[in-house]
Formats: C-alpha cells, sequence, structure tokens
C-alpha cells in the first residue's frame, strides 16, 4: 500500500473514531460524577451520538466521488443508525435495562479493534506499535472485568465503568495521533528514495 491508500484509509475511520472517543468520554464522565442517575442520561447520550453519527455518514454519502457509486455503504449505514439513535430516544429504558453489559462489550470490541491497528503499525515497522498492543490487553482486560461485575453494588460498577472509557477514550485519541505519526513517516520513507533517484538521473 502507497503513502496516498494509507493516507486516504486513515482519513475515512478517523472521524467516526473521534467521534466514539468522545462519547466513551462523556459517558464516563457521567458515570463517575452521578453514578445513581448515570444510566438514563447515558442512554440519551448514546441515543443523541446515534443519530449524530448516522448524519455524517449519510453526508458522506452524498459527498462521496460520483465515479464510484457501489464503493460505499454509508448510506445504509447512516439510516440504520439514525433510525437506532431516534429509537433510544424514544425508549430509552431498553437501553438501560442492559447497560452495565454494553460498557464490558464497548471496552472489549475497542480493544479488538485497537489489536488491528497494532498488527498494521508492526507491519509498517513503527517502532512503538507494542503500546497500541498493551492498550489492547488493558482495554480487553477492563472489559471482561466489567462482564464478570465483582463489585458489590451498581454504583461502585458504574464508577469503575466510567473510568474505563474515560481512559479508553483517552488512549484511542492518542492511539489516533502516533498512527498519524508512522502515515507521516511512511510518507518520508516512501518519498526518500525517489529523490535519490532523481538526483541520480541528473
Amino acid at each position: 500500500m502507497n503513502y496516498e491508500e494509507l493516507s486516504k484509509t486513515f482519513k475515512k475511520i478517523v472521524r467516526d473514531l473521534i467521534l466514539i472517543s468522545a462519547v466513551m468520554i462523556v459517558m464516563g464522565l457521567i458515570c463517575v460524577l452521578f453514578p445513581g442517575h448515570a444510566s438514563l442520561a447515558i442512554c440519551y447520550v448514546v441515543g443523541a451520538a446515534l443519530c449524530v453519527w448516522g448524519v455524517l455518514r449519510t453526508v458522506v454519502y452524498f459527498a462521496a466521488d460520483r465515479a464510484l457509486p457501489f464503493s460505499s455503504f454509508s448510506f445504509v449505514q447512516g439510516v440504520v443508525l439514525l433510525v437506532a439513535g431516534v429509537a433510544v430516544l424514544l425508549r430509552p429504558e431498553f437501553l438501560k435495562t442492559f447497560l452495565v453489559y454494553l460498557f464490558g462489550v464497548m471496552l472489549i470490541a475497542d480493544g479488538v479493534l485497537k489489536l488491528q491497528y497494532s498488527m498494521d503499525l508492526l507491519r509498517l515497522k513503527a517502532h512503538w506499535w507494542w503500546t497500541v498492543f498493551v492498550l489492547t490487553l488493558l482495554s480487553i482486560t477492563a472489559g471482561v472485568i466489567a462482564l464478570i461485575n465483582p463489585f458489590e453494588t451498581v454504583n461502585v460498577l458504574m464508577i469503575y465503568s466510567g473510568i474505563c472509557l474515560i481512559v479508553d477514550g483517552l488512549f484511542d485519541i492518542f492511539s489516533l495521533f502516533y498512527i498519524r505519526g508512522v502515515i507521516r513517516s511512511f510518507k518520508d520513507e516512501v518519498a526518500g528514495p525517489e529523490i535519490i533517484d532523481a538526483h541520480v538521473e541528473d
């Protein structure tokens, strides 16, 4: 994969990942600050986030290059996310019943996502790829603990989940900046031989 393809792929996912990280941090703050009343508030946050995400995916579809009409499913994704968001806003009690388990699943899923990033960084021979891999293990472990729920009260579980969500959201933002730096380094490595060849030809 050349630099242009790598950069284009990264730009396609960075908007969604920043939104996900922001939602995780906001939900985490709500859990830590208001553990006794967090469930209903988080349901509304999740519903609103899904609506925003759905609108963004729909906009991306209509803003895409018309020369590639069958290369994206952003419109379907946007509609599904928007419908899900509206459903959560109208019936928040449905999500509230299994919200605690959702936190664990989110942490595990985010850890699996970072696992893919760590392997990609390894393939690009990034020096600090293992830091993302360690963050992956921490995310998955935190998610498993949230699902097992070894805590005595729901409030303690909410505070624990909130701290994990905040830290994981910040880790994701750190990972994005690190990956962007690696991609820029990859550009310099690719450009280097081309510059040398140009001088040789002269």
